[in-house]
């Protein structure tokens, strides 16, 4: 009689044991391992564009641009949309584009695109190439140098351009016409007092209105006086607008 209430105990025991087992096992996850990662479709409806950047709705940061080694130290830049080509001497560096509009600047109407050289930030003796549009206004209060060729009427005399051109902390300024690839325009020689440095200041301005064929865009190149006027002076002999 032990012995068979043994057998039962067992029995029932090992019952107990299979259905606790049955119950634990149907509430466990199977996890597989991960073999592969879905790939997402870049169709035209969710893909960014590559062509113009949110900060660059008109074009300028990704337009057909080429630079070339000449060979003798110079170099040929050529911008199919700036409407504009030049060559520069190795040592200024190669150019790099910068852009601003009303879309990224609340101070701005219009567009203009910024041609600069690494060593202008460094020495201060390359120039600065700025391409505005017909419309373009910079209205903030700023140090930052102000004059751009849309505002040049060359139907103007030369004092009707500097007393229009001028600051009202310029000292004296000087005005001749100059052309360039065909295009008309002038240069400016300013002498004033900085406002914000209270530093004297001896800049080069030259203004060139509507120089594409398309008479759309406005150049503006800056220079200052300790500039070799020399090596720019041939730098702009190799301006050519389209």
């Amino acid at each position: 009689m032990k012995k068979s209430t043994v057998v039962i105990s067992l029995i029932l025991f090992l019952l107990i044991a299979a259905v606790g087992f049955y119950i634990w096992s149907k509430g466990q996850v199977t996890v597989s391992p991960v073999t592969s990662v879905q790939e997402v479709s870049m169709s035209p409806s969710n893909q960014e564009s590559s062509s113009q950047p949110e900060d660059d709705p008109g074009g300028c940061i990704n337009s057909d641009e080429y630079i070339s080694d000449l060979g003798d130290g110079r170099f040929l830049y050529e911008n199919k949309e700036l409407a504009i080509s030049f060559m520069y001497p190795e040592e200024w560096g190669n150019p790099s584009l910068s852009f601003q509009s009303e879309a990224n600047d609340p101070f701005l109407v219009g567009t203009r695109c910024i041609v600069g050289f690494p060593s202008r930030k460094a020495t201060m003796t390359t120039p600065a190439l700025y391409i505005s549009s017909n419309n373009f206004v910079f209205g903030a209060p700023t140090d930052a140098w102000g004059l751009d060729a849309n505002r040049v009427d060359l139907a103007k005399s030369d004092e009707e351009l500097i007393d229009q051109l001028s600051f009202p902390w310029t000292t004296a300024m000087k005005l001749k016409r100059r052309k360039i690839s065909g295009s008309e325009g002038i240069v400016l020689e300013e002498e004033g007092v900085d406002p914000l440095y209270n530093e004297n200041y001896h800049r080069f301005y030259y203004l060139f209105p509507r120089y594409d064929s398309e008479e759309s865009q406005n150049l503006a190149i800056t220079v200052l006086r300790h500039t070799d006027l020399q090596i720019f002076e041939s730098f702009l002999d190799t301006v050519v607008f389209y």
